[in-house]
C-alpha cells in the first residue's frame, strides 16, 4: 500500500495535549473495571517499568502481551492503562479488535474509538496517522492475532510517524514490529485439588477461581465471604491450620448453611 509523502515525514514538534475525544473527561478514557485484577502484580510491575521514562534513553513504545485466549491479557492491559493514563496527555484508549472481521478496517476502528472523524474515501491509514502525529496517547490494541499482518503493518507506521504514541498490544503471537518487546502472560497457578494447603491460600485461590469465572466455585465464593464476615470464623481460618481444598470448601459451605438456619 502506498504511503503519502505527508505521512512519511516525522513531526518533531512537541504534542500540544489536545484531547482526542471531547466526550471523555480528561484522565478518564478507559472503560471501568467489572472485576478485580488478581495475581498479576509481577506482570503489572513489568509493564509499568517498561513504559517508565528513563532520562537519556530513547522511549520504549511497543509492548505486546502474549498469551492464549482467556488467560487475562485484556484485563491486565486495562489495569496497566489505568495506571499509565495520567502520564498520557491525550489519554489511554482501548481499541477492541476481537469482533473485527475485515483487516482493512483497523485504522477506522482506531479512529472511531478515539473520536476522530474519517473521510469516506481516501487512505484511512494515512488519515489516521496525520491526526495522531502530534498526539501523546497510549493505544491499548486488543486481540491482534486474527488480523496480525495488517495490525503489525499499521502499528509499525504509527510508531514511525507519530513519535509520542505508545502501544500496548495483546495477541497470541508477536507482531514482529521494529522495537517490539514481548511479555508472556501465562495462566494463573491453582492448587492441586487433593494437596494439603494452608487455609490462607484457600482464600486467595477462591478469588482467582472467581475472577476466571469458573462456575463450580461461584457458590464457594459466597460461602467463604459469609464465613469471613463472622469474627469467630475468621479467626479459625487464619490460624494457619492445614486442610485439603475439599475440606476448606466444605467448612465454608457448612458454616454458611448454619448462618441461614
Amino acid at each position: 500500500m502506498g504511503r503519502s509523502t505527508t505521512t512519511q515525514k516525522r513531526n518533531s514538534k512537541k504534542p500540544q495535549g489536545a484531547r482526542l475525544h471531547p466526550s471523555h473527561p480528561a484522565g478518564n478514557t478507559l472503560p471501568a473495571a467489572s472485576t478485580r485484577c488478581i495475581g498479576r502484580e509481577r506482570e503489572l510491575a513489568d509493564i509499568l517499568a517498561y513504559f517508565a521514562t528513563d532520562p537519556g534513553m530513547p522511549p520504549r513504545r511497543l509492548l505486546t502481551l502474549i498469551g492464549a485466549g482467556g488467560v487475562g491479557n485484556t484485563r491486565l492491559a486495562l489495569e496497566a492503562g489505568w495506571e499509565l493514563q495520567s502520564s498520557c496527555a491525550d489519554g489511554a484508549w482501548l481499541i477492541e479488535l476481537a469482533a473485527l472481521e475485515d483487516s482493512s478496517q483497523i485504522a477506522r476502528a482506531i479512529a472511531s474509538t478515539l473520536g476522530l472523524p474519517m473521510p469516506g474515501s481516501g487512505n484511512a491509514e494515512d488519515e489516521l496517522i496525520a491526526r495522531l502525529e502530534n498526539q501523546a496517547a497510549l493505544l491499548i490494541i486488543d486481540n491482534c492475532e486474527h488480523v496480525l499482518a495488517a495490525c503489525s503493518r499499521l502499528i509499525g507506521h504509527i510508531l514511525a510517524d507519530c513519535p509520542h504514541i505508545r502501544v500496548l498490544a495483546t495477541s497470541q503471537a508477536m507482531l514482529r514490529v521494529s522495537g517490539e518487546t514481548a511479555l508472556k502472560v501465562t495462566s494463573l497457578a491453582v492448587p492441586d485439588k487433593d494437596a494439603a494447603i494452608d487455609a490462607r491460600r484457600v482464600l486467595r485461590y477462591h478469588v482467582v477461581f472467581w475472577e476466571l469465572d469458573l462456575e463450580p466455585f461461584k457458590a464457594v465464593l459466597a460461602s467463604i465471604e459469609a464465613v469471613l464476615s463472622i469474627t469467630k470464623a475468621e479467626s479459625a481460618w487464619t490460624e494457619g491450620e492445614s486442610m485439603t481444598l475439599d475440606q476448606a470448601i466444605n467448612y465454608a459451605v457448612n458454616y454458611a448453611e448454619e448462618l441461614l438456619r
